[in-house]
């Protein structure tokens, strides 16, 4: 990426996708996200433990669980399919492998070139509704499980390639 030392990253290089296909198999139907959000942050969560043992020293373990990333407001849309699962998920009641869907996070270069990484998500409504003046909204969350696979992310396309 064409960066001046020091220069910050603009954030519309770092992109989130999630699969919004019907069942999450078969063919995958990436959408972005972050439309209507003026923040969009996935938590890196590391669980923090330390002890002082018998001879005075701190030890100090960290272990990391699954990342998450809320995504609120997100505002539902005709003929747009990730706000129609979501709506499938609350009217249906959807769990367990339902909800589980392909997510891929992007660093985009200036050249067009991307490194990437897929994990798989589980996503999942925290409140459906809105304020009257906004429209419908269905703001969920993503848990991110599993192993992460690097490679890049061809956007014209929204294609994964894995190892690349």
């Amino acid at each position: 990426m064409s960066i001046v030392s020091g220069q910050k990253l603009k954030r519309e290089y770092r992109a989130h996708y999630i699969d919004a296909s019907a069942t999450g198999t078969g063919t995958l139907n990436f959408v972005r996200i972050g439309k209507d959000n003026d923040d969009l942050t996935r938590t890196i969560n590391y669980e923090t433990e330390s002890f002082k043992n018998v001879i005075g020293e701190t030890e100090v373990t960290s272990t990391r669980s699954e990342d998450s990333m809320d995504v609120d407001p997100y505002y539902i849309r005709k003929d747009e399919p990730l706000g129609e699962l979501l709506i499938r998920i609350d009217i249906e009641g959807l769990e367990l492998d339902d909800l589980k869907r392909s997510y891929v996070e992007v660093i985009m270069q200036e050249n067009g070139t991307s490194e990437a990484f897929m994990q798989v998500a589980d996503i999942t409504p925290t409140s459906a509704g809105g304020a009257s003046s906004d429209g419908v909204t269905v703001p969920f969350t993503l848990t991110l499980g599993g192993t992460k696979t690097k490679g890049s992310w061809d956007t014209s396309t929204k294609t994964f390639t894995p190892g690349v």
